[in-house]
């Protein structure tokens, strides 16, 4: 088993692509053009920018699966994939805001949930020496690909 961590649309909740289309006066090539992210499912919809994750662009998840799934032999049953370091979802805003100009996040509150984890990186110990896996992308080249798939 490969297991991966969070990616990084469901922070700033960009649409799919297919999303992007279904409504035809929407024009695709401006995700999210002045379209707050919708975080009604948190607590009081509210997102702490200090908070931590180690948020992994889903090409690299799918190439770790690939090989790990393709390895001649493996020594363990588990495998983390991800990115191996920790971005707050601060860190997210800022490189949402590289690729598209004034992205807003209103529910980006100051602080840290009580009692969140710090630092949460993945080791990746052991599927770099097992398989080779070393992530491609970081948090700025996976969103912005990612936003450059959206705009086609």
């Amino acid at each position: 088993r490969a297991r991966a961590g969070p990616s990084s649309s469901r922070l700033v909740r960009l649409p799919s692509r297919s999303q992007a289309h279904a409504h035809q006066d929407r024009d695709h090539r401006e995700p999210n053009k002045g379209t707050e992210p919708d975080f009604s499912d948190r607590p009081d919809g509210k997102v702490f920018e200090d908070d931590q994750a180690d948020w992994t662009y889903v090409k690299d998840v799918a190439r770790g699966i690939a090989m790990v799934h393709t390895a001649d032999r493996l020594a363990h049953r588990v495998y983390s994939i991800a990115s191996g370091g920790a971005s707050s979802n601060r860190d997210i805003l800022e490189a949402v805001r590289k690729v598209v100009p004034g992205a807003r996040c209103a529910a980006l509150t100051p602080g840290r949930t009580p009692g969140a984890s710090t630092n949460p990186a993945t080791d990746l110990s052991r599927i770099k020496g097992e398989v080779g896996y070393q992530p491609e992308y970081t948090l700025e080249t996976g969103i912005a690909a990612y936003v450059e798939g959206l705009r086609g």
